[in-house]
This record gives C-alpha cells, structure tokens and sequence, in this order.
C-alpha cells in the first residue's frame, strides 16, 4: 500500500506569536523603568543626600547621635589616611561603606603576595598594583559616592606638608607601621595646625597578636605624640610584621577601632579624654584602655615656648636618626674571612660541614636547610651557653644562617669571642638563598 503522508501540524496561531513579542517588549520596558529610577534616585536631593543614599545609610541614621545631620556631616568630611596596608584597608573599608565624602590615601608601595593575608582590600589580581590605587578600586565597588584619592608616594618630610595643605583633613589616620613616620605624621599635624583648620590625628600599631590606638591634637590641651613619647624606644625593642609576625585580623581589629574613632570624631560624639586603648588578642580581657597626659607645655612641637623656639618645618629632623632606624641592622664588619656568599656556600659545603640555624624554633620549624642545627640567637648570646664540641673541630666549617642575615651576622661574632675559629656568616640568610634555590620556601 501506498504510504500516507502524516499530516503536518498546524502553525503557531498568529496571535500567539503576538503574545509572545508583547510580553518580551514589556520585560524590556519594566527593565528601562527600572534603570531610569535608579538614576533619580542617584541624581534627585533631598536635604543634601541622594535617594539611594537614604536607603544606603539608614541603618546607622537612625542612630541617636548620626541623624540626618551626622549623615552630612560624614558626606563633606575629608580624612587623610596615610598607609594602605593592614590597618589603612579596614579603616578605609568602613569610613567608605559610612559614607566619608572624601578619602585620601597616601601610599608608595605596591601589593605583594605576602600583604594579602591581612590588607583586606587588595587581591592576587592587584599584586604589582599600587597599593592606593588598589584601595580606591576595591573602594569604588564599595560605595561609588565618596571620591577617592591616591597618592602614590610616601609620606616623607619634602611632602608631608603639602598633602596636609592640599588635603585640608578632619581626622588623619596614621596607619603606618614604624616609628620614624609617626613622629614625622604628627610633627607634621601640629605645624599644620597652627595656621589650618584642626586635623585630629588618629594613630594605632600592631603587630604579632598585640596593638594599640590613640587620638592625638584632637583640641588646644590634646597631646601629640611627642607629648605620649617624647623619646622614642630603644631600637633594638622596635619590631616589625616582617620580622615578628602579625596576625591578620589583629590589624583589621586596629584598623576598625581607627575607623570607629574617626567617625566619632567627624558627628562630635568623643568624649575628649585623653586615652590609649591596649588590645592583645590571646589575653582573657583584650582591650585596656589606659589615661595619657595632656598635652606638655614643655613639647618641643607643641609646647608653649616662644616661636623661634618651637620646631617649624618637618624638614627640620632627620627622624630616621632621631629614632635610630638608619642603625636597625648591625654595624658589624666582619672579615672577609668569616663571611661567605650564598653561592660560594652552596658550592663549597661539605656533608661535613655543620651549619647553625639561629632563627626562633617555630620559624626554623618552617622551613630549614637539610642538616642545620638549630641554636636560637638568644640561646648564643647568653654567657652560660655551654661549649659545643663539634664547632671546636678546625677540620670543618660552621656556617652559621638566620632570615635575612642580621641575626647571623651577629652569632658569627658571639662564636668567634668565644675563641671558635673556622666559623662563616651566610651573607642574606635563607632569604638571599631561595633566591638562588627557587624550590626553597620563602615567608
């Protein structure tokens, strides 16, 4: 039998096809009113905020102290913060999810890989970036209504007092992490404002699990930080994140607490006590907050002395060696004979050979050389440490590492007082090593 052909199914009825473009064109016309409200309520006013700005902000206007009134006030502020590392992220972080009208971030380093577990608003897609142009991009997502402004130097004495001027700052936050700049960013606050609207200054450290914040200049009788610490601490107690380790949520914890002390400071809510707020993560009552003096009338910065008398210009000190931060390595010179290049080291060594680690237990811990022993620094320099035997061997070489190669520069010294001979320093430590050895971790 012949094959009957299927009949064909009928088309789609005109009229559905017309329901079906409608209902299309009114997504896209929904969407249209959607964008187009938006934009009103990025551009409309009132009483100063925009629309969005309203819902953005209201769950902290509704707090008393903040308002309507304390939202302006925080609109038209500027801050200055100065270091975009572990405290300048976080306080940045919330001074732009508050509100603050204008940031200026003062930074002339780039991100690295070792910053990112604590400096919160940089990325493995920012390392090399600038770390103030990293901030005020993280920033921008954060909140597109406060203007962002990087500087891409260091705050130094050529330019302390020009950002102070061009900035013209309510509260500056000090967000570095040595001393040098901290005496520098607050000698540079008080001549600022001498003859400029007040600048609070906002100052706070951190490193291993501890740190501290203090608001300084912030009134006529405020201290400054000369006034706290007119001399500045030995440099062999000064410590760095490098060096001693910090706990990442340490500096958040230090940076929010700056953040917080800053926004008080813009509504009018401090108490005007002079105060340093102590915070160590391990201990069972973290924060103590301690009394400071006021300000001294003997201060050489801020100080009631005659003007010819009083310092000037930032420009005036050399606060690297105010601090003695030119002399934190050692000034020892040993001879030739007794150091050796990692190269020559890696070249030259001997299974017998014996080498002396000198780092702390829990970094020798992390990585060390096969073979190394490990004798601390502090166990080399105390007088009862006993005679090694094997070192007193003249047949080999003791070869003696630590991190950068300070600290063995140092124990090479110890050991050869202590009358041992055949004893080398390993010029650049297990740093300038992994440099050569690229399987070698470096932290």
């Amino acid at each position: 039998m012949p094959e009957t052909s299927k009949p064909s199914e009928p088309s789609e009825p005109p009229i559905v096809d017309q329901i079906s473009q409608l209902r299309h064109r009114l997504r896209e016309l929904e969407m249209e009113l959607e964008l187009e409200q938006g934009n009103d309520e990025e551009t409309e006013s009132v009483n100063g905020l925009s629309l969005s700005e309203y819902k953005r902000y209201g769950r902290h206007m509704v707090l008393n102290g903040i308002g309507l009134p304390g939202q302006r006030k925080l609109k038209s502020a500027s801050v200055l913060v100065i270091g975009a590392g572990g405290l300048g992220c976080p306080a940045v972080q919330y001074l732009t999810a508050t509100g603050v009208g204008h940031i200026t971030i003062v930074d002339g380093d780039t991100v690295e890989v070792s910053n990112l577990q604590r400096q919160i608003l940089h990325s493995d897609a920012k390392i090399g970036m600038h770390k103030a142009l990293s901030i005020k991009e993280a920033s921008s997502h954060i909140n597109p209504n406060v203007t962002i402004e990087p500087v891409l130097q260091a705050f130094t004495t050529q330019n302390a007092q020009a950002i102070l001027e061009s900035s013209q700052p309510d509260v500056v936050l000090d967000c570095t992490d040595n001393p040098s700049t901290r005496y520098l960013i607050s000698d540079a606050v008080v001549i600022h404002n001498r003859t400029s609207k007040r600048a609070t200054l906002v100052s706070a450290a951190a490193t291993g699990y501890n740190g501290q914040i203090i608001t300084l200049c912030y009134n006529d009788q405020a201290p400054c930080y000369r006034c706290i610490i007119p001399r500045p601490p030995p440099v062999q107690s000064i410590t760095s994140c490098a060096d001693d380790g910090i706990l990442g949520v340490v500096t958040g914890t230090l940076g929010t607490l700056q953040a917080t002390e800053c926004i008080k400071l813009i509504l009018g809510l401090h108490n005007g006590e002079s105060a340093m707020t102590v915070y160590s993560a391990l201990a069972s009552t973290p924060f103590r907050t301690m009394r400071m003096r006021s300000r001294k009338h003997d201060c050489y910065a801020d100080g009631d002395q005659a003007f010819d008398k009083k310092l000037k210009s930032v420009q005036d000190i050399d606060y690297l060696a105010f601090t003695g931060a030119q002399t934190c390595g050692t000034d020892l010179q040993l001879s030739d004979d007794n150091e050796i290049s990692v190269e020559d080291f890696m070249a030259l060594r001997k299974a017998s050979d014996l080498i002396i680690d000198t780092r702390p237990p829990v970094e020798f811990g992390i990585c060390h050389l096969d073979g190394s022993d490990n004798i601390p620094i502090t166990n080399l320099l105390k007088d009862t440490l006993e005679r090694q035997p094997d070192l007193e061997d003249v047949r080999r070489t003791t070869y003696v590492v630590c991190r950068r190669g300070n600290d063995s520069q140092i124990a090479t010294d110890v050991l050869l007082k202590k009358k041992y001979t055949n004893v080398k320093n390993v010029k650049g430590g297990l740093a300038r090593y992994s440099r050569v050895d690229k399987k070698f971790p470096l932290y």
